[in-house]
C-alpha cells in the first residue's frame, strides 16, 4: 500500500525538479547551474569520492588539490553520503558535471518523499502529505541555496523524523535503526546539517518523551513503550550516530587545529540572521519582487506565503480537532512540538545577533567553522512544511466534497510553486578536456611521480576561473596539483599566487622552481594566455622534459640532487637538547611538534598571529 504512492511522489517531485532547475534538464552532461565555483567544486569532490570508493576509500582525506598540504579534502564538504549514491554514474560516464546534476535533481525527490512520508505518519492524510512534499521540495530556500549541493541534501531530515515518531509510535526498534541510518546519510553529505539536525532530533525527541510520560501518567499503560525503555533506547541510537561520525569528525577537528581554521566572530556575525531577513527575498523570485525588500545574497530567507498560511492553519487552535493520524490522539502535543522547533531554528540562525551563541561557539567543538547559521533556514522550513501539512489536513478534513477537495490541492500546489520558482537558472557550459588537454595528460603518465602546479595561480579563492580547471584536470593525470579552490585557502598558494609572488620576477624564477623542486613538485604547466608572465620558466639547467602546445606548455623539473650534510662548525657549538626549554604563549601542548624531527608535524597557534 505504501510502496505504490511513494514511487509515485518520487516521480511527481522529479518532475517538479526538472520544472523548477528549467532549463537544466537540457544540459544534463555539460552545464552547471548558477555558477563555476561551489557547483565545479562539488562536482570535483564527487568524482574524487567515487574514485576513492572504488578503492575501499584508501586515501579519501588527501585529496589532489592543495598539494603539500595533507586532508585537503576536510578544507571543504567531503560529500560521502551523497557520493555513495552517485558513484555509479561517475563509474559508468566518467562526467562529473553529469553527476553533480544527477545529484542535485535526486535531492529534490528526496526532499519530497521524505516529506511525503513524515506527514502521512503524522495525519494519516495522503493528499495534505503530497502538499507538504511540494512545499518542502520546492521552498525558496532551495533556490537560495541551489549552487551548494550539499545544502539541498536535507530529505534526510524528514526522512529520519519519520522513522523517530514510527518508533514512538509502535516501539520497534527497527525504526530506531531508520533514524541512525538517515542522520548518518544527512551527516556525511552536509556538515552543517550534523549540527542542525542533532537540535532537531532532541527537541522532536523531547516532545515526544512529554507526551508519552503524559499519557502514561494520565492513563493506563497500554502502548508499546514506556518512558524508561524509549530514553535507554533512545540513547543507544545516539551512542550509534556518534560512532558513524566519529571518524569523519575527529578528521576535521585536527585539520580545524592544525591548520588553524575557523571563522571570526565578524565573518559569522555577518551571516546571523534577524528577523527583518525573513520578510526579505532574492530579487528575481518570481511571486515577491516589488513586494518584498531584497538583502544579502545568503539572508534572504523568506520561507513563502502559502506555506506561511498552511502552517499557521496547522498550528492555531481552531485547527487542532480535526487531522489527526488515525488511532492518535495528541496531535495537539505534536504540532506544539513543531512549533517549537520552528521557533529554536529561528533562534539559531540568528547566530551572533543572540548572546549564548557566544557560548555555544566556545563549548561546541567545530560549530566555529559553520560560517553561515542563518542557513538554519533549512531547519525553519522543515518545521513549517509538517505543520503546514497538519493544517492543510484540518481543512481537507472540513471539505466533504472529492472535487473540492482536488481545487483546493491544485491551487496550493500552485501558490507553493509559484513561491519557490526563482525563474529560469543560468547554466554554465562546462567544455570537456581538450584535445591539447588530453595530449598533456598522456605526456604527464610518461613523468617521474610528483606533483603539478599550474600557472596563473592566483592567491586563496580568488581566481577561482583558473584554479578550478587545474583542479578537475587533476582527476584525469592522478597526480596532486598546488592550485586549489575550497572552502579555505592554501599558505603556499597564497605566497606564490599574491602580490608579492617571486614568479611576478625572472630573476627569482630559478629559485622558484628549485623550491618546488625541493617539495616534490615535478610538472609545471604554463598558460601562455596568462594574464600575468605567460612566459615564465625555469632556468633550462632545472628542466628534464619539455612538452608544447598551442595554448600549453609544459616543463618535467629535474629531481634536486640529495644535499652534502654540513661539517658541525667548531664556532657554534651544538647544544644538547636536556641543556635547553622551548615555551609558547599559544598552543604550548603542541611545542614538542617543532623538536620531534618529522618534518610534517609543525607548531601552530591556533589563531592569526598578531606579534604577542
Amino acid at each position: 500500500m505504501r510502496t505504490v504512492p511513494l514511487a509515485a511522489v518520487a516521480i511527481v517531485c522529479l518532475a517538479l525538479a526538472g520544472v523548477m532547475t528549467w532549463p537544466l534538464a537540457l544540459h544534463l552532461a555539460s552545464g552547471l547551474p548558477y555558477d563555476l565555483g561551489d557547483p565545479l567544486l562539488n562536482a570535483y569532490i564527487l568524482a574524487w569520492d567515487a574514485d576513492r570508493l572504488r578503492h575501499g576509500l584508501s586515501g579519501l582525506w588527501d585529496a589532489t588539490l592543495f598539494y603539500p598540504y595533507p586532508h585537503t579534502l576536510a578544507w571543504s564538504e567531503h560529500l560521502l553520503g551523497t557520493a555513495l549514491f552517485t558513484a555509479p554514474v561517475q563509474w559508468l560516464t566518467g562526467n562529473p558535471v553529469l553527476v553533480h546534476n544527477v545529484a542535485m535533481l535526486g535531492s529534490y525527490t528526496l526532499a519530497g518523499v521524505g516529506m511525503f512520508g513524515l506527514v502521512r505518519q503524522l495525519t494519516g492524510r495522503t493528499d495534505a502529505a503530497l502538499m507538504a512534499a511540494v512545499a518542502f521540495a520546492c521552498a525558496p530556500h532551495r533556490v537560495l541555496l541551489g549552487s551548494r549541493v550539499q545544502m539541498l541534501m536535507s530529505g534526510w531530515m524528514p526522512l529520519a523524523l519519520w522513522a523517530l515518531h514510527a518508533y514512538f509510535a509502535t516501539g520497534q526498534r527497527r525504526a530506531l535503526a531508520g533514524l541512525v541510518a538517515a542522520f548518518a546519510l544527512l551527516g556525511l553529505s552536509n556538515g552543517y546539517f550534523l549540527y542542525f539536525f542533532a537540535v532537531t532530533v532532541l527537541v522532536v525527541a523531547c516532545g515526544e518523551l512529554v507526551r508519552l510520560m503524559l499519557a502514561v501518567r494520565t492513563g493506563p499503560a497500554t502502548g508499546p513503550l514506556q518512558p524508561g525503555r524509549a530514553i535507554a533506547d533512545l540513547s543507544v541510537a545516539a551512542a550509534a550516530s556518534a560512532a558513524v561520525m566519529l571518524p569523519v569528525a575527529l578528521v576535521y577537528l585536527d585539520v580545524q587545529q592544525t591548520m588553524g581554521f575557523s571563522r571570526s566572530r565578524d565573518e559569522i556575525l555577518m551571516f546571523s540572521a534577524t528577523l527583518d531577513d525573513y520578510r526579505r527575498a532574492l530579487p528575481h523570485m518570481v511571486t515577491w519582487p516589488g513586494v518584498l525588500a531584497g538583502g544579502s545574497a545568503e539572508r534572504t530567507l523568506f520561507p513563502g506565503g502559502v506555506v506561511l498560511l498552511m502552517a499557521l492553519a496547522g498550528s492555531i487552535g481552531a485547527a487542532w480537532p480535526a487531522g489527526e493520524r488515525p488511532g492518535h490522539t495528541a496531535g495537539r502535543g505534536l504540532r506544539l512540538t513543531y512549533v517549537a522547533l520552528a521557533l529554536v531554528a529561528l533562534w539559531l540562525s540568528m547566530g551572533l545577533n543572540h548572546a549564548p551563541y557566544e557560548w555555544l561557539l566556545a563549548h561546541v567543538h567545530g560549530l566555529s567553522g559553520l560560517r553561515v547559521p542563518a542557513r538554519m533556514v533549512v531547519v525553519v522550513s522543515l518545521a513549517l512544511c509538517v505543520l503546514a501539512g497538519f493544517g492543510c489536513a484540518s481543512l481537507l478534513q472540513r471539505l466533504g466534497s472529492p472535487a473540492l477537495r482536488a481545487g483546493l490541492c491544485l491551487l496550493l500546489t500552485l501558490g507553493l510553486l509559484r513561491d519557490g520558482y526563482g525563474g529560469p537558472v543560468t547554466i554554465h557550459v562546462v567544455d570537456p578536456p581538450s584535445r591539447e588537454r588530453t595530449m598533456l595528460t598522456r605526456w604527464m603518465a610518461m613523468q617521474p611521480a610528483g606533483a603539478v602546479l599550474e600557472w596563473p595561480l592566483f592567491a586563496s579563492r580568488d581566481g577561482w576561473t583558473r584554479n578550478l580547471p587545474a583542479q578537475m584536470a587533476s582527476l584525469d593525470h592522478a597526480r596532486r596539483t598546488v592550485n586549489g579552490y575550497s572552502g579555505y585557502g592554501s599558505a603556499l598558494q597564497d605566497f606564490i599566487g599574491g602580490p608579492g609572488s617571486p614568479a611576478l620576477s625572472p630573476r627569482e624564477w630559478p629559485a622558484l622552481f628549485a623550491g618546488l623542486s625541493r617539495i616534490g613538485v615535478r610538472i609545471v604547466v604554463v598558460h601562455r594566455d596568462a594574464p600575468l608572465m605567460p612566459d615564465m620558466r625555469p632556468d633550462p639547467a632545472q628542466i628534464a622534459d619539455t612538452w608544447e602546445g598551442d595554448t600549453l606548455v609544459a616543463f618535467a623539473l629535474k629531481a634536486p640532487e640529495a644535499p652534502v650534510p654540513a661539517a658541525p662548525s667548531s664556532s657554534v657549538p651544538l647544544v644538547a637538547g636536556a641543556d635547553f626549554t622551548v615555551t609558547a604563549s599559544h598552543r604550548p601542548d603542541r611545542i614538542t611538534d617543532m623538536l620531534d624531527g618529522n618534518p610534517m608535524t609543525r607548531w601552530i597557534s591556533g589563531g592569526a598571529q598578531r606579534g604577542d
